[in-house]
């Protein structure tokens, strides 16, 4: 009888087959016919050979559904792939060890000016605390601690007796430096104002004219005014001597060749040393550099060496800030400002030629809020992982994560953004802080013009 549960499978099968396909057995004969076939085989069966057939047929049936599902789908459109871009979360990096290097480095400033040096009541972020000067009006430099919300006169510069008026201020750890002039004609001195309240004068009458104070390094020795002028000046309160760096020899990328620093452009400063670049003159703007090298200065050995060398160093304007082992390299192509981070010690690309929206301020991207609209949005950069192509800036704002708006008018006043959390905000009204999340929700007074007004009557 196994002879005719095969047989049977083998017409139910084909049977099936007719049905489900709808291609075969077009005539009723032809049809009857299995039929009459499948019912004498079926009465030549006992009790246990159609339960074993039974069982045969829910597995025939089974398979040809399977074979019908698969007809149709792909009768249909093919359904979309996995978005794989950047919306996917998983294309973005938080770039921790970036962040880390960011949050240990001592250049945590907005936009990376390394050197908290003054603007005329621009707020700058140092230690914990926004910094507020007036100093073009003689009155004061106030400091805001954000954990405590507590404001402070750091210094009274109306108060100071015998100076003539300050230039320029900068804030390393716990000391203030001040450049002064001690009269009219200038006789120019750096005032180092410690936490207990003592006070170091450097004379350096000797000078060229310094109206500025760039970086105090780990050493002590100070670097003054180096964008003014085609040569630096370093001070060593050790020596008490300013000497001025001109011409600095540099090595080429060529062997045993050295060239001079004619035309030096300052980029930035850290630790004992600072970093610059080689101009060249351009009817084109600019400034651009002469080769793609940035070289470092070591202020302890007082030699210049080969530090980064990059074809983007070409491109107009080059702006560069470091932290930890990274490089954020800034740079005008056309009308608008590119963006290239680098990893130095491997020269790995994590982002490359993309629009510059906002400084980076630590954390997983930018923060960005469009001249017309009062939005924040925070924009994030793809990780290594990440193999599509950024075209422009349309997949950055596609992505963008958007944060709180801001009233109606915020427009018409100043935004200083200076960490990863926190902007300053300021207009007639004085100075304000906020939060990227909450925007004026949670806004914090951090002094009131009215305060700064009544401090010049005084």
């Amino acid at each position: 009888m196994k002879k005719n549960i095969s047989k049977i499978a083998a017409l139910l099968l084909a049977a099936a087959m007719c049905v489900s396909l709808a291609g075969c057995g077009d005539s009723n004969s032809e049809e009857k016919t299995e039929k009459e076939q499948v019912n004498e085989a079926l009465n030549e069966l006992d009790e246990q050979e159609k339960e074993e057939l039974s069982e045969i047929k829910e597995e025939v049936e089974a398979e040809m559904n399977d074979v019908s599902e698969t007809a149709d789908t792909s009768s249909e459109t093919e359904a979309p792939a996995e978005d794989l871009g950047l919306k996917d979360p998983k294309y973005y990096t938080y770039y921790e060890d970036m962040a880390k290097s960011y949050a240990e480095s001592d250049i945590n400033n907005y936009a990376g000016e390394y050197f908290y040096t003054a603007g005329v009541s621009e707020p700058v972020y140092a230690n914990g605390k926004v910094y507020i000067d007036s100093t073009k009006n003689g009155t004061k430099l106030y400091s805001y601690d954000i954990a405590s919300g507590s404001l402070e006169t750091v210094f009274d510069f109306e108060k100071a007796d015998g100076k003539y008026g300050y230039n320029s201020w900068f804030v390393k750890g716990d000391d203030l430096y001040l450049l002064y002039d001690e009269t009219v004609y200038g006789s120019d001195h750096i005032e180092k104002v410690s936490k207990d309240g003592t006070v170091t004068d450097y004379d350096i009458t000797e000078g060229y004219g310094v109206n500025k104070i760039e970086y105090v390094f780990d050493n002590g020795k100070i670097l003054c005014d180096a964008n003014s002028s085609s040569y630096f000046e370093v001070y060593d309160p050790a020596e008490k001597k300013l000497t001025k760096l001109d011409p600095i020899p540099v090595p080429s990328d060529h062997a045993g060749i050295t060239q001079d620093a004619e035309r030096p452009m300052f980029m930035f400063a850290k630790g004992n040393s600072f970093y610059f670049g080689n101009t060249r003159s351009s009817t084109m703007g600019g400034p651009y550099l002469d080769e793609d090298i940035i070289y470092e200065y070591n202020t302890d050995t007082n030699e210049a060496t080969v530090f980064y060398t990059d074809e983007v160093l070409s491109k107009e304007d080059p702006q560069v800030k470091m932290f930890g082992d990274y490089l954020m390299i800034e740079y005008k192509e056309s009308l608008d400002r590119k963006l290239t981070v680098v990893k130095i010690s491997d020269g790995t690309k994590i982002v490359d030629d993309v629009r510059t929206f906002a400084p980076y301020l630590g954390g997983d991207g930018s923060y960005y809020r469009p001249f017309d609209n009062t939005k924040w949005f925070k924009l994030k950069y793809p990780d290594s992982t990440y193999t599509g192509t950024i075209e422009e800036d349309d997949t950055l704002i596609e992505a963008a994560e958007e944060f709180a708006e801001e009233p109606a008018g915020v427009t018409e006043a100043t935004i200083v953004q200076i960490t990863d959390k926190y902007y300053v905000i300021y207009d007639d009204a004085g100075y304000f802080l906020r939060t990227y999340e909450k925007g004026s929700a949670e806004e914090q007074l951090i002094i009131a013009q009215k305060q700064i007004d009544e401090d010049k009557q005084s």
